[in-house]
């Protein structure tokens, strides 16, 4: 999953001196040592920070792209405290005039990970992974849009269908991504036109959405447990099985997808009964837009363009 991806933005690299400067106020007088950036994200660095106990360690996560994210970002994990699995923000400020934050340090590894290896645990996981999104859908809102730093909407959209005609077409039909795709760019853009009736099933149901709801980002202990979930920088408001579809994005074993509904709907969570290729289709909206970059990204590229094509297949077959 994403093994080789290049970086949205070419990777800057963070003086050391300013990094501990920022970890020293935090820190005080307590030694640490810094490590990283670690491998993960695709836009922010996050750097591992070990205090003087070998198991006490935070992280330093450094906002390279859009400062806006992290206000947004701190504001949605005070929100998800004891509800969600995930880091809690301790310490903020900026680095080299970008903002940076130090949260507690999730430990374990990514469910990717599990799922690559086969583990017998993964469908235990997926269960309470989606339990978890459910928990972050129950803050519901009236309308979609961005957010800003305070968590309300701030820049609405105007509905599902409208806000993937409106958005999609463009970068189709003379943007980079269409570029990108080629011959499934023309595909994708005729079922954009043509093929998004069945999205009214989510029209005017909004909440609170993760927006990076994947298989790295799920971070799980030896066994399987759920010990959090990573990178919520991307946080909006709008239909839920967006995150649902990021999850299934990439081949999952047998019973996944059933496992995830599973614990979606027994916290609350609403499904649908088309609800995976509901999810499916909301789900190009961020394939597409991962193309909307400057960089020339082979390897994202080719990975999309597959990823769309067999979306495609699936939707119209």
């Amino acid at each position: 999953m994403e093994e080789g991806w290049e970086r949205r933005d070419r990777a800057v690299e963070l003086p050391e001196g300013a990094l501990r400067v920022a970890v020293r106020a935090f820190a005080n007088s307590r030694p640490f040592t810094l490590e990283g950036p670690v491998q993960g994200g695709l836009v922010n660095q996050t750097f591992r920070v070990r205090l003087a106990d070998p198991e006490d360690s935070l992280a330093l996560r450094v906002y390279m792209r859009d400062p806006r994210a992290a206000s947004k970002e701190a504001a949605v994990l005070a929100r998800m405290a004891g509800r969600v699995p995930a880091p809690r923000v301790l310490h903020r400020g900026t680095i080299e005039g970008r903002p940076y934050a130090i949260t507690t340090w999730i430990a374990g590894r990514p469910l990717a990970v599990h799922i690559d290896q086969g583990r017998p645990t993964v469908l235990r996981t997926a269960r309470d992974a989606g339990a978890a999104i459910a928990r972050v859908h129950e803050h519901s809102v009236d309308r979609m849009g961005l957010l800003d730093g305070a968590l309300a909407v701030a820049e609405p959209m105007p509905g599902v269908r409208e806000t993937f005609r409106a958005w999609l077409l463009p970068l189709l039909e003379a943007g980079r991504p269409g570029r990108c795709l080629g011959q499934v760019g023309n595909r994708l853009a005729a079922f954009v036109r043509e093929g998004l009736d069945p999205l009214s099933a989510v029209e005017g149901r909004y909440a609170i959405v993760h927006a990076d709801f994947k298989p790295t980002n799920v971070f799980v202990d030896e066994g399987g447990g759920l010990t959090g979930l990573l990178d919520w920088e991307f946080v909006w408001a709008g239909p839920p099985l967006i995150d649902l579809g990021q999850m299934l994005r990439w081949p999952v074993p047998d019973g996944f997808a059933d496992a995830l509904a599973q614990g979606y709907a027994e916290a609350g969570g609403h499904l649908l009964p088309a609800w995976r290729d509901l999810a499916r289709t909301l789900d190009l909206l961020n394939l597409v837009t991962m193309l909307d970059t400057e960089e020339d990204r082979p390897a994202v590229t080719r990975d999309i363009t597959r990823l769309i094509g067999e979306s495609l297949d699936a939707l119209t077959s």
